[in-house]
């Protein structure tokens, strides 16, 4: 089997991993690799901590000397854009050269095709879920079920590492005149904080990509219990009020606890935040998608209604 064919299929995260890797090496900061390699900064720091990622052994010695070809371009100064345009020079010069030079220029073209499309079509997919989740808040409809502090909502890529991975609403779905609006268009990094909430439940629940914060009270609570969406609820601690970031902090690890002890699969979850001193309760929903979130919160919307 050719490295296209194996890098296609399996092994474009090991040989990330196996770039970044070299890098760090040779003394490149992590910062320095992510924009090389067009990655965030958080999942290469994940690249360099984590136990190095398996190739088939038929495959590693091609794959260690493809890395081998790769770095040199990133060395010389080389972002993955400019290497793609570099390959495609290679392959173009290389057709006159004979097989084995015409397929290492074929294969390193087809490699950061593949790559960059992956990933620019993951952002993109992410996007348009989430514009789309987003118009149908506008409006009236939802209004009941925002909080005072407004609501938002995100969605991740595939392999989401940090918050820069998590596209939200800038300034939030917003009450203007008795209508949502959204204030700006959905932007990678746009929401800290629920960007936050979203990455600790993906680390134990990875299909759920998309979270919706809603306003939380009793009618909401006996909506949810009527609808049957499986929920949990925090616990926070009282006596004292958290700083912000200790707040988020002890929210985040509370939500990945709960997600972990939650029923595993495909569907939505609920978990709430009862609130606290200065901390209004709020309902978070998780589903694999931000139009799944979306179709969760109408038939809350239903019940209310009842």
């Amino acid at each position: 089997m050719g490295l296209s064919v194996t890098v296609a299929e399996a092994t474009l995260a090991a040989v990330r991993q196996r770039l970044a890797r070299a890098l760090a090496a040779e003394g490149v900061k992590q910062a320095r690799i992510a924009a090389l390699l067009g990655a965030s900064q958080g999942m290469i720091s994940r690249y360099l901590r984590t136990p190095l990622r398996p190739v088939a052994s038929t495959q590693r010695a091609e794959v260690d000397a493809f890395v081998d070809e790769v770095v040199r371009y990133l060395r010389a100064g080389l972002t993955l854009d400019q290497v793609v345009d570099a390959s495609l020079e290679l392959e173009a010069r290389s057709r006159a050269g004979g097989p084995a030079l015409h397929r290492k220029g074929a294969v390193l073209h087809a490699w950061f095709r593949l790559e960059l499309a992956g990933a620019a079509w993951q952002r993109q997919e992410a996007l348009a879920d989430l514009q789309a989740a987003v118009t149908r808040l506008e409006g009236e409809r939802f209004l009941p079920l925002a909080p005072q502090v407004q609501l938002n909502i995100s969605r991740s890529t595939d392999d989401a590492a940090d918050p820069a991975d998590v596209a939200s609403v800038p300034g939030r779905v917003t009450n203007v005149r008795g209508r949502l609006l959204a204030l700006a268009p959905p932007e990678f990094g746009a929401s800290h904080h629920l960007s936050q909430v979203l990455l600790a439940v993906r680390a134990h629940r990875p299909e759920l990509r998309a979270a919706l914060s809603l306003r939380y009270g009793r009618d909401v609570a006996g909506a949810l219990r009527r609808i049957g969406l499986p929920s949990r609820s925090l616990v926070r601690r009282r006596g004292r009020r958290s700083t912000g970031k200790e707040a988020d902090r002890a929210l985040t690890v509370a939500l990945g606890t709960l997600a972990n002890r939650s029923e595993r699969g495909s569907g939505p979850l609920a978990l709430v935040d009862p609130g606290a001193f200065a901390i209004e309760p709020c309902l978070y929903l998780f589903a694999p998608t931000a139009a799944t979130t979306v179709d969760v919160a109408a038939e809350l919307l239903d019940q209310l209604a009842r």
